[in-house]
């Protein structure tokens, strides 16, 4: 029997963040948040929307805004002190890919102070592993994952991407880390220069690639693929040109995406590049030409070029 994995309430529109929030309120009775980003959001001012909602509502805000670009385990856990003397009961993360993942790996350590996530990404780096065994979270807060870009999709994932010592990335993966609400709010990719929508754009055009793919793939897997790889090939130029419209489908198509990939595949390669190339294209062949098909091509050396085409704005 297939079922999907997804957080428990997805908020898909622009200026919703409002909507979603105002639940830690009205439906939970949160009191304290505990918001996690990076400095330059925070500097940017992309915060500050979520932080004044809060505290509007008579929610007390705390912020830890010191992470790596690609967080390590060493700079989660530093958060950990900070955390446990200001006992949050939500937890915020809002930013892109590696902003989420800090906030899925400080939640779990706030609700297991003594876990090491080094271990338990050894142990727990698919999300084929036993799902009673992974460590319990949601008993102390909940998790809120606010996107600001159209890339990896992870605020509906159950990845979390970490660096160990060395700088290897490193993963922990279970469904047990999706968050209570994923808020996909065009409002936060205000600003994303061109550059950056393309990689994001052809991020998510991956996850929908590999998601058509995967062994683990269902007729829903596949119909959220598709349009996601739709959406990004049909209006990932315009966004990167600067049309709002086009922007706010691409952080549709990133969130698609990654709910088709986390329910069609058991892990992520962090090493894998922009989907196709040559040796998936050989070993994938047929099922590219399906999905080729399905989003408006004749076959799959047209969808491939569509890609490339893409690649080269």
């Amino acid at each position: 029997m297939n079922m999907l994995n997804l957080p428990k309430k997805i908020y898909f529109k622009k200026g919703s963040m409002p909507v979603a929030l105002k639940e830690f309120d009205e439906v939970y009775h949160c009191k304290r948040a505990f918001i996690i980003s990076d400095a330059n959001l925070y500097i940017n001012g992309v915060v500050a929307p979520v932080n004044d909602f809060l505290r509007g509502r008579g929610i007390r805000t705390a912020e830890f805004f010191t992470l790596d670009a690609v967080p390590t385990f060493e700079n989660v856990r530093s958060g950990l002190p900070k955390m446990l003397e200001y006992q949050p009961d939500v937890i915020i993360g809002v930013g892109g890919g590696s902003v989420m993942s800090a906030a899925k790996a400080m939640w779990l350590l706030y609700e297991n102070p003594e876990l090491d996530l080094e271990e338990t990404a050894k142990k727990f780096n698919s999300t084929s592993a036993s799902y009673a065994d992974f460590p319990e979270v949601g008993n102390k807060a909940k998790l809120a994952l606010v996107s600001t870009n159209a890339s990896t999709g992870a605020e509906c994932s159950p990845f979390a991407v970490l660096a160990d010592a060395s700088g290897k990335q490193q993963v922990i993966a279970s469904y047990k880390l999706l968050p209570e609400i994923a808020c996909i709010d065009s409002d936060f990719t205000n600003g994303m220069p061109g550059e950056l929508i393309k990689k994001s754009g052809l991020t998510a055009l991956t996850q929908a690639a590999r998601a058509y793919v995967a062994a683990g793939d269902s007729e829903y897997t596949q119909g959220f693929a598709r349009e996601a790889a739709e959406i990004v090939l049909t209006r990932l130029e315009a966004a990167v040109k600067g049309c709002p419209a086009a922007l706010e489908r691409l952080t549709y198509a990133a969130a698609l995406a990654s709910m088709a990939f986390s329910n069609a595949s058991e892990t992520i390669d962090v090493n894998a590049g922009v989907y196709p190339n040559a040796k998936e294209k050989a070993d994938k062949g047929d099922r590219i030409t399906d999905l080729a098909k399905h989003v408006g091509f004749n076959s799959a050396a047209e969808f491939i070029a569509a890609c490339e085409k893409l690649a080269a704005l």
